[in-house]
C-alpha cells in the first residue's frame, strides 16, 4: 500500500530578478557577474534570517522558513541591501528583484526540493509585486499582521495565473508607501530609467446638478485637469481613460488606489445653483483614505468655459506644490538607509532654508545624496545650482559659487532639456550673473514647457523686478496669486520689491506685513522702505534684526550681490540702506 508523502507547514519566499535579459543583451559576461553578486547578497540574508534555499534556477530563488516573521524580515532586509548595491552601480548595471511570500503545506522530494500549491502561489505573488517590492498571501499576512515592525497595503483580490482570485497584501513602510529601495528601479524597454514621481489619478467628478446635460462639463473638467497636471514632470498622472472606468461606480478609495497603483486621488463634484456653478475638489491619500487638501470654487454660470479654465488654473496652482510638501514631510521620517534619490530630493526641497549657513548645508546634503544615488537625476543637479546661488547671495561663498552653479544648471538642462524646472534654475543663475536677457529666455522656455506652475510665474516676476519692469512684474504676480491663493510668503516679498522700485514704499511695507513668518533677510527690505518714509527708529530696529543673522553686512557687500539692471534702481536701494544706517564697508 502506497503511503502519502509527509507534509509540513512552512513560509516560502520567492524572488525573481526584473528585466535580467536586458543585462544579458548588453553584455553576457557582465550581466552574469552582476546576477551572481546580487544572488550572493540575497543568499546571505536568507541564511542570516534562518532560511534555506531549496531551488534557484537562473535569476530566481526559492527559500523556506519555519517562521513567517523571519521570511518577511528577510525580504525587507534583502531589498534594502540590494538597493544599496544598486545605488553604487551606474544605472545600466542595476538589477532589481520582486518578492512574494506564502504560508502553507509542502512536501519534500528526495533531492531536497519542495513541492505543493504553497510554492506555486509564492511564485505567482512575486510576479505581481512591484520592482523592489514584497507581496504576501492572506495566509502569510494573518501570521505577521500584528507585528509592529511591518505595515501593509491591502491590494484586494488579484487574479493570478492558473490560481484564480487571491487576496494579496503589499508590504509597506510606516507611511504606507511601498518598501523604499535606494533607487533600485526597473528600466523600460529602451533601457531608460522611469522618472520618479508622485502618483495621482483624477477621478470622474460627480454631477450634483440634477441635470444630465451637465455631464459634459464634469467630464471635460476631469480631462483638462488630467492633461494639465501631466505637464508637471514629478507627477505621474493616470490617463483619463483609465480613470473613467470608475465613473458611476462606488468603490473604496483604497481599492482604487491599489488597482491603479497610485498614492493620491483627486475627486470632486459639480453643482449648479441658479446662475452659479459650485465645484468641490478634494485630494485624498490612497493608503489612509484621509483628505489632505480641499477647496470649493464658486463662479457665475454665463461664461461657463472661462469658469472651467479658472477652476483648472486654481487647482494647478495649489495642488502640485501641496503634494510635494506632503511627500517631503513623509520623506523626512524615512530611515536614511531606505532613502531613494527622489525621496532625498523631496527632503531637500522641504528642508530648504537660508536662515543660516548650516541649514542650507543640511539641505544641500540631501541633493548631493540624490545625485549620488542617481547620476541621471537632472532636477537634483538643478537644485544644487540654486543652492550655490543662494550661498553667494547670502555672503557665505565667493564668486566661484556662481561658476559652480552655472556648471550644475547647464548639466541639469543637458540631462533633461524637457523638464521646465531645469531651465528655471539656469534662469536664476543668469539673473545673478546679470545676464538679464538670457535669464528671460530661459524663463520663457520654462513657461513654454509648463505654463501652469504658479511658483514659476512668481519667481519669473522677480527677474522682471530686477530688470526694471516692475509694473509687468506686479501683473504677473497677481496672476500667480490668483492661480495659487494659498501661495507661500515669498510671493509678497517679490511684490514688495516691485512696489519699492516704483517708489511706493507704504505699499512695499504693507506686503511685508502680510507675510506670516518673514525670514530674517526680509528685514533688509523693510529697513530700506522705512528709511525712505523717514521712520528712522523703526528702520534701525529692522536693520538690527537683519544684522543679527548677517553680522558684518555692508552697503559694499550688498552692491556686489544685488542684481538691479537700472542705475536708478540700484541708487535708490543702496541709498536707502545707507539712510537706514547700514555701514558703507
Amino acid at each position: 500500500m502506497q503511503t502519502s508523502m509527509p507534509r509540513r507547514l512552512v513560509a516560502i519566499l520567492a524572488a525573481d530578478a526584473v528585466d535580467y535579459s536586458r543585462l544579458m543583451r548588453r553584455d553576457e559576461d557582465a550581466g552574469m557577474a552582476i546576477l551572481m553578486q546580487r544572488r550572493q547578497l540575497l543568499e546571505s540574508e536568507i541564511i542570516r534570517h534562518h532560511g534555506r534555499i531549496f531551488s534557484g534556477a537562473g535569476d530566481s530563488v526559492l527559500a523556506e522558513f519555519t517562521s513567517a516573521v523571519d521570511s518577511v524580515r528577510c525580504a525587507l532586509a534583502s531589498q534594502r541591501v540590494l538597493g544599496v548595491a544598486n545605488a553604487e552601480d551606474p544605472v545600466e548595471r542595476r538589477l532589481v528583484f520582486r518578492m512574494g511570500i506564502n504560508l502553507g503545506d509542502v512536501f519534500t522530494a528526495d533531492d531536497g526540493n519542495l513541492y505543493g500549491d504553497c510554492v506555486n502561489l509564492a511564485s505567482r505573488l512575486e510576479s505581481v509585486a512591484k520592482p523592489g517590492g514584497v507581496c504576501l498571501s492572506e495566509e502569510a499576512y494573518r501570521q505577521v499582521r500584528n507585528n509592529g515592525d511591518f505595515h501593509f497595503d491591502d491590494m484586494g483580490s488579484v487574479a493570478l495565473k492558473n490560481l484564480g482570485e487571491v487576496r494579496v497584501y503589499r508590504v509597506a513602510d510606516g507611511n504606507g508607501a511601498a518598501p523604499a529601495v535606494v533607487e533600485a528601479v526597473a528600466h523600460n524597454g529602451n533601457g531608460v530609467r522611469p522618472r520618479p514621481g508622485i502618483s495621482l489619478v483624477v477621478l470622474p467628478f460627480d454631477n450634483l446638478s440634477g441635470d444630465p446635460t451637465q455631464e459634459y462639463f464634469c467630464d471635460g473638467l476631469v480631462n483638462d485637469i488630467t492633461t494639465d497636471l501631466s505637464r508637471f514632470p514629478d507627477l505621474l498622472v493616470i490617463s483619463a481613460n483609465s480613470a473613467f472606468a470608475y465613473k458611476d461606480k462606488h468603490r473604496k478609495i483604497q481599492d482604487i488606489a491599489a488597482e491603479l497603483d497610485v498614492r493620491y486621488l483627486l475627486e470632486g463634484s459639480v453643482q449648479r445653483l441658479g446662475q452659479q456653478v459650485r465645484v468641490n475638489a478634494q485630494l485624498i491619500d490612497g493608503v489612509t483614505g484621509h483628505h489632505v487638501w480641499a477647496e470649493r470654487f464658486e463662479r457665475d454660470l454665463p461664461d461657463l468655459f472661462q469658469l472651467q479654465d479658472d477652476i483648472i488654473q486654481r487647482i494647478m496652482g495649489a495642488l502640485p506644490g501641496r503634494m510635494r510638501d506632503i511627500e517631503g514631510q513623509r520623506a523626512l521620517h524615512k530611515d536614511p538607509v531606505e532613502i531613494g534619490a527622489y525621496d532625498a530630493y523631496l527632503r531637500g526641497a522641504y528642508m530648504y532654508s537660508i536662515e543660516s549657513e548650516e541649514a542650507l548645508a543640511d539641505c544641500r546634503k540631501q541633493f548631493d545624496m540624490a545625485t549620488e544615488l542617481d547620476p541621471s537625476f537632472a532636477r537634483a543637479f538643478g537644485y544644487l545650482a540654486y543652492l550655490s546661488v543662494q550661498r553667494w547671495i547670502a555672503g557665505w561663498a565667493d564668486e566661484s559659487a556662481l561658476a559652480e552653479a552655472e556648471g550644475l544648471a547647464r548639466h541639469a538642462v543637458a540631462l533633461d532639456p524637457n523638464d521646465y524646472a531645469n531651465h528655471w534654475d539656469l534662469a536664476i543663475v543668469y539673473l545673478n550673473t546679470r545676464r538679464f536677457d538670457q535669464a528671460r529666455e530661459e524663463y520663457a522656455k520654462a513657461v513654454n514647457l509648463n505654463p501652469n506652475d504658479a511658483d514659476l510665474l512668481a519667481e519669473m516676476a522677480e527677474t522682471l523686478v530686477f530688470a526694471g519692469e516692475s509694473e509687468q512684474a506686479k501683473r504677473q504676480l497677481a496672476e500667480a496669486m490668483r492661480r495659487n491663493p494659498f501661495h507661500p510668503d515669498w510671493y509678497r516679498w517679490v511684490l514688495s520689491w516691485a512696489h519699492f522700485n516704483c517708489d511706493r514704499f507704504d505699499e512695499a511695507l504693507a506686503e511685508l506685513d502680510r507675510m506670516n513668518r518673514p525670514p530674517s533677510h526680509v528685514e533688509l527690505l523693510r529697513a530700506a522702505a522705512l528709511a525712505k518714509l523717514a521712520k528712522a527708529e523703526a528702520a534701525r530696529e529692522a536693520l538690527e534684526r537683519f544684522l543679527n543673522d548677517r553680522p558684518g553686512w555692508s552697503v559694499a557687500k550688498e552692491q556686489a550681490r544685488i542684481t538691479l539692471r537700472r542705475r536708478q534702481d540700484e541708487e535708490r536701494w543702496l541709498g536707502a540702506l545707507a539712510q537706514a544706517g547700514l555701514a558703507l564697508a
